[in-house]
């Protein structure tokens, strides 16, 4: 549901930490418009993606776009005095959105303390490397930075919203934190040339806490080398604009631009027109409007046509028109493409051999009445075969990471 930001504040916290992991990797195939798994990822990590790739596509024509209705005199405090070159798409990557998704639904259901550790303490060195460190080949050096945001509002579950609450950067001030200001670190880790891979994973609470939060959200991002091959369409989804419009947008990624972009909508033959609207014909956004639907679940495909090529969206299978408006609740269905996997040596806790990573912790702004503090720690990761981390209470790690967090008064 798309809403204008409350007039009264509440706190959200909010952290961020970054590992760079040094390991042996293996080689995962992989595309950008990639599912991974038939009904996966939801429809908020769907249209997160789309809408993270066209702010890395023009970062600054985004905000005055798609976030200018948050507030907090957005348009001219993000991206006002250093505005990041266009960037290609991240490709949706199934280990990533896992390991958020993991943090996200424990503590969204057991209501512990929300931090990059699990509740029963595993840290986050441990989850990110059982599902991604271990398992990304290349020479690059396999860095995975993770933004976290929790906040007690409802409309905590829109995605555009919850980006431009990243972008902002609230520190409880009037306006959005300026670029040059060291806790503006989200919006630039978003669209910084230095991840190819990306995924966010959102839960609801669940679990009775404190203070009565309602979503929370992990935002991966992380360096394992695009693999040859991947789609030049960098994304597709739907998702409400500011004047509850539905828009369906696919991120264009390739040489030129393409002869000709649609979306199909249940199986129409007349397919609606998608116009470049952001960034460039070549590296932007391709969108069509209209208004939303309120008779049920209606089926899409994005489609485009270049150098006699026809590329489609997702490679196989249909996307559907997730709303809470239209009671429809799918968000795809058919076959999937998913990511070839391998046996890999794997994080896990409790067993196997050690190894070393490096990691630093970061937070995102502080509100005037809390003492933020960053941390540099070296981790101990304790690695195995095939054993995933465990949420459970009973479990124990030899892992030692320490993470930092900050509340912001307001939130965006």
């Amino acid at each position: 549901t798309n809403q204008k930001h409350p007039k009264n504040r509440k706190k959200m916290k909010a952290a961020l930490v970054a590992i760079v992991v040094v390991t042996q990797w293996i080689a995962m195939i992989q595309g950008y418009g990639e599912d991974f798994a038939t009904g996966l990822p939801p429809y908020q990590t769907r249209a997160y993606q789309v809408l993270l790739n066209a702010l890395r596509a023009s970062p600054k024509q985004y905000v005055q776009q798609y976030a200018s209705d948050y507030g907090k005199n957005i348009n001219n405090t993000v991206y006002a005095k250093t505005t990041p070159a266009s960037t290609g798409p991240l490709s949706l990557d199934s280990r990533l959105y896992s390991a958020g998704a993991l943090l996200t639904s424990d503590i969204a259901t057991k209501g512990c303390k929300f931090t990059s550790s699990l509740c029963n303490g595993t840290d986050y060195a441990t989850r990110i490397t059982y599902y991604y460190g271990q398992q990304c080949l290349g020479s690059g050096d396999g860095s995975v930075t993770e933004l976290l945001s929790v906040a007690t509002y409802s409309n905590f579950n829109d995605p555009r919203f919850v980006l431009a609450n990243m972008l902002c950067g609230d520190s409880g001030a009037s306006d959005c934190i300026a670029d040059d200001n060291a806790n503006a670190i989200y919006r630039f880790k978003l669209t910084s040339s230095a991840y190819v891979g990306g995924s966010a994973a959102s839960a609801r609470y669940t679990a009775a806490v404190t203070e009565r939060y309602s979503y929370n959200w992990a935002v991966d991002l992380g360096s394992c080398s695009n693999p040859a091959g991947s789609s030049s369409i960098g994304w597709g989804s739907h998702f409400i604009d500011a004047s509850n419009n539905l828009v369906f947008m696919a991120v264009w990624n390739a040489g030129s631009a393409p002869s000709s972009a649609t979306v199909v909508i249940d199986n129409s033959t007349t397919p609606l027109a998608l116009t470049n609207t952001l960034g460039t014909a070549s590296l932007g956004a391709y969108t069509a409007v209209r208004s939303r639907f309120t008779d049920g679940c209606h089926s899409y495909y994005f489609q485009f046509q270049v150098a006699g090529a026809t590329l489609r969206f997702p490679d196989t299978g249909l996307l559907w028109t997730y709303d809470t408006l239209n009671n429809c609740n799918v968000t795809f269905t058919g076959a999937s493409k998913s990511s070839t996997s391998s046996t890999a040596t794997t994080a896990a806790v409790n067993t196997g051999t050690t190894s070393s990573t490096t990691s630093s912790s970061t937070t995102s702004s502080p509100s005037p009445t809390t003492t933020n503090r960053a941390s540099s720690t070296t981790a101990t990761i304790t690695t195995a075969t095939n054993s995933a981390p465990s949420t459970t209470s009973s479990s124990t790690t030899t892992n030692t990471h320490t993470t930092s967090t900050g509340n912001n008064n307001g939130g965006g």
